[in-house]
């Protein structure tokens, strides 16, 4: 390729030079007297040969020596054409995006990846008449230095040279949108040339979704990767946490999925952490492949608890991701809220069995703690049912419009509930329930009293779903327990417009829902429409199992959730009672408080909101009376993956019609643009040698 090309057209046309000179010079025949010629044809014949010889090489010289001065001034090159020029002259508004997510941490032969991006994006943040400059720092969000492209490079190089990467991903097309509203912002001339300068390893993950439409089509895009030929290999913890509720004296599994994005396999030695509790695990991960690898950890105290998983001695590009922080509430044994009208605890009645079904006999006795309380209706209020794990209501009676706004402030934030239909006035109560939750409750179906002169009548289990809970655990004998069962169902049941189908768990031959679970905020309700006392379900040998998985998919649902990822918006609900929000305060690890986001009051309770987490690791929200929460934030496990796009992908696939130049760090490295000093030496040579010629063939 050439700088200036126009020397090109330049040199052919003046190949011809040489030729119409040598024409135009070429000796004519004089006329002389001789008595004889045989002598004079002989000498005229033997220089008409020499002539011709020395002719041809110096005609040939001659056109050797254009055809490489007008190639040398061509400027000829050997690499990547680039649509955008670092030193180009023209009048242009320019915008530079400069990647900061995790994976530009990575090493490449000792170097970061993001250094190199350093060196690139400085090069096109020059100083010069008629040019206009803004750099875009993009991460999660994506940050310009200036509201509009300046002249004023040194603060544009100085916030360069102060910029590393983030633990967090790239929002690409958030980038390309800021970098359109910048050079839409260019108080520079309509005529003036639009370029956007994107210095980037050009991560698959990030960038296989990148949309160039958001972009002015004049806009001339130079992309410049950073990455290797070859895919960095890395290992990374993707993900931890616990598989079940965590519980204190109990083994609690904790699995850990780690990927191998390398071409050669690798031994693992992996260490876990939960408070004092440690252990390491090794494995093999073959190339380019993930596992998942378990262990058993026995909390021996209740609260919430810090934990890590850890890849010793790894040695990768990427030392960032070796390790992952998770959180977890250590629960004691959970405690139900029984929300009946039934005093009697002898009576068989729906309380009754679930009382018996909830705690086994076994775990009944002197010693052991109370774990079902029963609770009346009017004796609901917030201190009542905070140390409640499970509320389980069953034949509650006619309840008040400020219970089920109790009911479904604690259901919208996290606290399950239970729901056993036992009777016609549950239909009221649910619905004054749907109406307390409004959009956050979308049930399946709605319930209502059987139509009068119609009695309730025992039917049998038709539509089960058996990969779900809590029929799942019966296996191959759900048939035959499906077949043994007669249920009443209190209530009948209609489709309703809002809700998923799925939610349905099972039904009645009739088409009467039977169970049904559906979420409403950080909650979980689940009915069964089944009157337990005119039933056979209770003495069944699958009662017990069947509300054991109720019970723990309802419990299980509040399941530590996975790490939160840096640098995007989180939240967290918080239940502080009547405390305000002035007693609360966030710390990290070692209990210095920090300055990360900001607490909000609302109906619901205190609200933590924190914009942009800047930081891996665990931090937790202390009160008066203790810890409140505790949260992992982690960057997100899609920046482990080191892959980057081929240039075409990204100029044919992505680009829509767009002119793009793309060049890899690799080929500015190898790029060969001394081409023209040779070609300037080869046509000093040439002339040399046709002054050779000339004396060498001189008459």
């Amino acid at each position: 390729m050439f700088l200036h090309p126009w020397a090109i057209v330049a040199g052919i046309a003046a190949l011809g030079l040489p030729i119409v000179i040598h024409k135009l010079t070429r000796p004519r025949p004089t006329p002389f007297f001789y008595s004889t010629i045989r002598f004079v044809l002989e000498v005229i014949h033997h220089r008409r040969a020499r002539s011709r010889l020395r002719d041809v090489l110096i005609l040939s010289l001659r056109v050797l020596a254009i055809a490489l001065l007008g190639a040398a001034f061509a400027r000829p090159f050997f690499g990547a054409q680039q649509v955008v020029e670092s030193d180009s002259n023209c009048d242009a508004v320019r915008v530079v995006i400069v990647d900061q997510s995790q994976s530009m941490s990575a090493r490449h032969g000792g170097v970061e990846l993001f250094e190199r991006a350093r060196a690139v994006a400085a090069d096109y943040l020059t100083g010069r008449s008629g040019l206009g400059v803004n750099l875009i720092l993009a991460g999660a969000s994506a940050h310009a230095v200036f509201d509009a492209p300046s002249s004023n490079v040194a603060a544009l190089r100085d916030e360069l040279s102060r910029a590393t990467p983030k633990p967090e991903r790239i929002d690409v097309n958030e980038a390309f949108k800021t970098a359109a509203d910048s050079l839409a912002r260019s108080s520079a001339a309509p005529e003036a040339r639009r370029e956007l300068v994107i210095v980037s390893d050009l991560q698959r993950s990030n960038f296989s979704m990148a949309d160039f439409s958001v972009l002015p089509k004049d806009v001339k895009i130079q992309i410049e990767s950073v990455s290797p030929k070859t895919a960095l290999g890395n290992i990374a913890v993707l993900n931890v946490g616990p598989k079940r509720r965590p519980e204190m004296g109990h083994d609690l599994p904790i699995e850990v999925e780690i990927a191998n994005y390398s071409p050669i396999p690798r031994d693992l030695d992996v260490q876990i952490a939960l408070g004092d509790n440690v252990q390491r695990i090794r494995a093999l991960c073959g190339p380019d492949s993930r596992i998942t690898v378990s262990t058993s950890l026995a909390p021996t105290s209740d609260g919430w608890q810090r934990g890590e998983a850890r890849l010793l001695n790894a040695e990768d590009a990427l030392p960032a991701d070796d390790s992952r922080p998770f959180a977890v509430q250590v629960q004691r044994a959970p405690v139900y809220g029984m929300v009946t009208r039934e005093i009697d605890q002898n009576n068989p009645c729906a309380s009754y069995f679930l009382d018996r079904a909830l705690m086994p006999a076994k775990e009944r006795g002197a010693g052991n703690p109370v774990r079902v309380v029963r609770l009346s209706a009017e004796q609901l209020d917030l201190e009542t049912l905070g140390p409640i794990d499970l509320v389980v209501v069953a034949n509650p009676g006619k309840l008040s419009e400020e219970t089920t706004k109790l009911l479904a402030s604690l259901l919208r934030r996290g606290k399950p509930i239970f729901y056993v239909i036992g009777e016609t006035v549950d239909a009221t109560n649910l619905a004054l329930l749907a109406d307390a939750t409004g959009a956050d409750l979308q049930l399946p179906v709605t319930f209502a009293p059987t139509l009068p002169g119609r009695v309730a009548v025992n039917s049998p289990l038709a539509e089960i779903r058996n990969d779900r809970g809590p029929f799942r655990v019966f296996g191959d004998r759900l048939a035959e327990l499906v077949r043994s069962l007669h249920i009443r169902a209190p209530l009948v049941s209609q489709r309703a417009e809002r809700g998923l189908t799925d939610d349905v768990i099972a039904s009645y031959a009739d088409g009467n829902a039977c169970l049904v679970r559906s979420r409403c905020g950080d909650g979980v309700l689940t009915i069964l429409n089944a009157d337990l006392s005119q039933s056979n379900l209770p003495v069944s040998p699958g009662f017990v199992p069947m509300i054991a998985e109720i019970v723990d998919d309802l419990l299980q649902h509040r399941r530590p959730e996975p790490a939160a990822p840096c640098g995007e918006p989180f939240s967290a609900r918080l239940v502080i009672g009547s405390q305000s929000i002035t007693n609360l305060r966030v710390a990290g690890v070692d209990g210095k408080t920090l300055e990360a986001g900001e607490f909000v009051s609302d109906k619901s309770g205190a609200l933590w909101k924190w914009d942009s987490p800047d930081r891996p690791g665990v931090i937790s929200i202390y009160g008066k009376d203790g810890t409140h929460r505790t949260i992992a934030f982690a960057a997100p496990a899609e920046e482990s993956d080191l892959r980057s796009l081929d240039s075409l992908t990204m100029k044919d696939r992505l680009a829509g019609g767009r002119e793009i130049g793309y060049r890899a760090a690799a080929d500015k490295e190898n790029r060969i643009e001394s081409v023209w000093v040779w070609l300037a030496t080869a046509c000093s040579i040439c002339v040399i040698l046709e002054m050779a010629t000339l004396h060498l063939f001189r008459s």
